[in-house]
């Protein structure tokens, strides 16, 4: 009896460890499947925390390159309007120059006009006025493209100041940008931070021994996660207001391009108008000389042909003769013997050979009530012109020395 009990609790014992073991079995096997699935989880939250730190790393770079690339194009354009900014200046002194040449121009070329016309009535005369009145074109186009040229160089200087003013307009939105972006870096680097937090309490996860130790590690990770894409979005809305300032930035940077456009194009339209200017000048300064030397040659051809009057002709009047009749008229003479005659005003008088009273142009002095002082007549003694007046209707009375 005794035996068969012994046997009993033997069996029972052996039961009972079974039992245990079993027991224990089966926890292993649900801890591990627990923490299984809690690692499961634990790793989606780490992955979430990586793309959204991988995420924010990437805009932020490219954000900032794209912004260093704008920065780089405002230099560059600032320094290519300050250039031309010094380039208007330099064409606005030789507007300064050209526009002082091109006033001379015109008095020159009224000069010769009036010089033209005061020439002796000969071939030559013709000459010299056209001569002047191609000065007078050529001096009127040398002003017109000088005015030209100023208005385009005062153009350009306000274009210039624009375009500087935009590329500042520029500059400080790209720095403004900058500043956005380094916010934006940081949220980065917190998000960075949180993907390693979460990468760390995924390793202590994988090492805990028991499923709640898992599940402490997987509540870590979990707020790592969300702290890493809380950051993400932090990055991308600090992002976007530096890509609107940045976009801002991008219209000034395109004024001011198309400034430096429109500036080149003034500043050639500018230095084109100065030659212009320079060829016109040129011009007028042969056709004053042209003018001049027609003057002289007209002033030639009437001492010619003053010099070649014969007083010895039975038609011509002469101190014994006393009257002659000639082209229609009555010839007379009065003599500087008897009336000096000193307020005739007579430029360059003298008496010549034959005892006639000329001018500095060579003309004949004459007196007549039929024509105006100044007028140009023929007499037998050769061509006259008309300082006096007083005589009867009809006589042209000569000024001598007989």
């Amino acid at each position: 009896m005794e035996t068969t009990i012994m046997n009993w609790r033997r069996k029972r014992s052996i039961a009972l460890v079974l039992c245990t073991y079993c027991f224990l079995f089966l926890l292993i096997v649900q801890n591990n499947f627990s923490k299984s699935l809690v690692l499961e989880q634990a790793k989606e939250y780490a992955n979430d925390a990586t793309l959204a730190a991988l995420q924010a790393q990437s805009i932020v770079d490219d954000a900032l390159d794209e912004v260093n690339k704008s920065q780089a194009t405002v230099d560059e354009t600032m320094e290519t309007l300050l250039l031309l900014q010094a380039n208007t200046t330099a064409t606005n002194e030789k507007v300064v120059e050209i526009q002082e040449m091109a006033q001379s121009t015109v008095e020159s070329s009224e000069g010769a006009q009036s010089e033209a016309n005061s020439a002796p009535e000969t071939e030559a005369k013709e000459d010299a006025l056209n001569y002047a009145k191609n000065a007078s074109d050529l001096s009127t186009q040398a002003l017109s493209q000088a005015q030209l040229a100023t208005n385009t160089v005062v153009k350009a200087k306000e274009i210039t100041q624009a375009g500087i003013n935009a590329a500042l307009e520029a500059e400080a939105k790209n720095s403004s940008s900058l500043g956005k972006l380094q916010l934006a870096q940081t949220a980065a680097q917190l998000a960075i931070d949180a993907h390693f937090k979460a990468q760390t309490g995924l390793q202590n996860a994988s090492k805990a021994i028991t499923v709640f130790g898992a599940q402490f590690q997987e509540e870590i990770i979990k707020k790592a996660a969300y702290d890493a894409q809380t950051q993400l979005q932090i990055a991308t809305n600090t992002i976007q207001k530096a890509q609107d300032i940045s976009k801002s930035s991008k219209e000034d940077l395109s004024e001011a391009q198309t400034s430096v456009k429109d500036i080149t194009s003034l500043v050639y339209t500018a230095n084109s108008a100065i030659e212009n200017v320079s060829t016109a000048v040129s011009e007028t300064e042969i056709a004053v000389q042209a003018t001049t030397d027609a003057v002289e040659e007209a002033i030639s051809q009437s001492k010619v042909r003053i010099s070649t009057t014969t007083v010895s002709s039975d038609s011509v009047l002469t101190p014994s003769k006393g009257v002659n009749y000639f082209g229609g008229h009555k010839e007379t003479y009065y003599s500087e013997r008897i009336l000096p005659g000193g307020g005739l005003h007579i430029p360059g008088r003298y008496t010549d050979e034959s005892g006639l009273v000329r001018d500095i142009d060579n003309y004949i002095c004459v007196a007549s009530s039929d024509y105006p002082k100044g007028t140009i007549v023929e007499t037998s003694l050769g061509t006259a012109k008309v300082y006096d007046c007083g005589c009867a209707s009809g006589v042209i009375d000569i000024y001598t020395n007989w």
